[in-house]
């Protein structure tokens, strides 16, 4: 396997010092959270219970 492209390269994020996620590691969550592919999700919330 190519250590490049190790698979936990894509599924490891980086922290910057100050708390941020990486540049790179953002960009790739924005990529697929603008894929096409993506058109419903599902939220539960129980704000009924205290």
């Amino acid at each position: 396997m190519n250590k490049k492209n190790s698979p936990q390269r894509k599924t490891t994020l980086k922290w910057n010092p100050n708390g941020e996620l990486s540049e790179i590691d953002m960009l790739r969550i924005l990529d697929r959270l603008s894929s096409s592919n993506i058109n419903q999700c599902e939220l539960t919330c129980d704000c009924d219970q205290e």
